[in-house]
């Protein structure tokens, strides 16, 4: 891999983007999170019987392979979130407490190393099935790669593929031993042998000023854009502590590497 350290930092300051205040903020916890008296919408949802199922037939990942699935409703102001219940070859979520109309949805599966995202615009008047996905780069459920350090009560999922520029962190209250944390994404094209990078993005922020979980698309959203029409062959991801002052005093929470299929 080709993983840049924390010593890098001085030299990467400049590419720090800086558009965490636009995330998207939820509870982190397993149970549902639903406003009490949704504003819009038909009716207030608490007579909603129908459901969203999330099938794993065998073209799909193992369903044995999977902790969990959720889903993140949106419309207007609210945003609900829903646990889903394992059944067999399948996950079932129930839109009880969710109001009738057309809601921005994003399902999300999660395994021990990985996140797949599967965004739709769902109309919870009715049921839905779903078939849930194939692990493949090229899905319709978009491959996220996944890390839960006990450690440090951290959990940190970023998509896979350069050309997406979706992550979630979850961060606990009080971060122990560090004060910042860092995050970048590289690309690199092989030429003659030779790894040339032709992209790269760094985030750097005090973990004080982060709470809770967040999920962002702006961040990196410059970062994917410019990956649209660039030839590729590898990208890496790397996730670390540290405390500011201090080229040693840091910790490499997850780094991965993906090659383009």
């Amino acid at each position: 891999m080709k993983i840049f350290t924390q010593l890098k930092f001085i030299v990467l300051a400049v590419t720090v983007i800086a558009a965490i205040s636009s995330c998207r903020t939820y509870s982190n916890g397993g149970d549902d999170v639903t406003p009490p008296n949704p504003t819009t919408g038909t009716g207030n949802g608490s007579d909603n019987q129908n459901q969203v199922v999330i099938a794993f037939p065998r073209t799909s990942i193992d369903i044995n392979t999977t902790d969990s699935v959720v889903a993140v409703l949106s419309s207007g102001t609210s945003t609900i979130r829903k646990k889903a219940t394992k059944g067999g070859t399948f996950y079932t979520i129930s839109l009880n407490g969710v109001y009738t109309g057309t809601w921005s949805t994003n399902i999300k599966v999660y395994t021990k190393s990985r996140m797949y995202r599967f965004e739709t615009a769902l109309n919870t008047a009715n049921s839905s099935t779903f078939v849930g996905p194939t692990g493949k780069l090229a899905d319709n459920w978009k491959t996220n790669l996944f890390v839960h350090d006990s450690n440090y009560g951290i959990s940190f999922a970023v998509a896979a593929l350069p050309t997406d520029a979706y992550y979630e962190l979850f961060l606990p209250p009080t971060l122990i031993g560090y004060t910042h944390v860092y995050f970048e994404r590289y690309v690199y094209k092989t030429i003659d042998s030779t790894d040339n990078v032709v992209q790269y993005g760094v985030l750097n922020f005090k973990a004080a000023d982060y709470k809770g979980f967040q999920a962002n698309t702006t961040a990196f959203a410059p970062f994917a854009t410019a990956m649209k029409n660039q030839p590729w062959d590898t990208a890496d991801v790397s996730l670390q502590l540290y405390n500011e002052g201090s080229s040693t005093s840091y910790k490499v929470i997850f780094q991965a590497s993906v090659k383009n299929e």
